[in-house]
């Protein structure tokens, strides 16, 4: 009895890896395959059932290498909105600060009032760069940074020429805020596309 239940397990066996077969398995880029496991019948089950012995398609069949646009984070769109809805109150204040210097009377109104428009659109800039410093990963914000530096000393230079364009007379204070203002105003718009 004991040599003849040796022999069908013996049979079972051989039938089994007869049956064995290679399968593909894709590992790393897609569509690279090699044989690395096997399919064998499973002979606790119905004969048509099967279990995967080693990888395969059935266990790993990645789809191919589509990469897909980031999606802006809900908390960056948010952060952009702000600023848009900042931008526009600063546009606001510029437009009405046009408007007292056509009604100025003196040069010294004219500087003033130029000043403030700088200072409005000085002081946007800075918010906008809070913001960039909250939703940006550090390196980029190192390169930024960089960026921003270089900004800054051609802006300053830029002024200055504008202002030296007047000999120190009344009207370079004023020549050297609208620069400013300008420089900075257009900016704000460049920083802010960061944000997106």
């Amino acid at each position: 009895m004991k040599n003849r239940f040796a022999g069908v397990t013996a049979a079972v066996m051989a039938a089994a890896m007869m049956m064995t077969f290679p399968v593909q398995a894709f590992a790393g880029t897609y569509g690279t395959g090699r044989s690395v496991g096997y399919v064998t019948p499973c002979t606790t089950t119905a004969p048509a059932d099967i279990y995967v012995t080693a990888s395969s398609p059935a266990a790993y069949a990645p789809a191919p290498y589509a990469p897909a646009a980031p999606a802006a984070p809900a908390a960056r769109q948010g952060q952009y909105e702000a600023v848009r809805m900042e931008i526009n109150g600063a546009e606001e204040q510029t437009a009405a600060l046009n408007r007292r210097m056509q009604a100025a009377q003196t040069q010294t109104e004219l500087n003033e009032l130029a000043g403030q428009k700088f200072q409005v659109w000085d002081n946007e800039l800075n918010s906008v760069w809070k913001r960039l410093e909250n939703t940006l990963s550090k390196d980029a914000m190192e390169r930024l940074r960089a960026e921003e530096r270089t900004w800054i000393s051609q802006k300053e230079k830029a002024m200055q020429q504008e202002a030296a364009a007047f000999g120190g007379g009344s009207m370079a204070s004023m020549a050297y805020a609208e620069k400013g203002t300008e420089l900075t105003r257009a900016r704000v718009y460049v920083l802010a596309e960061y944000l997106k």
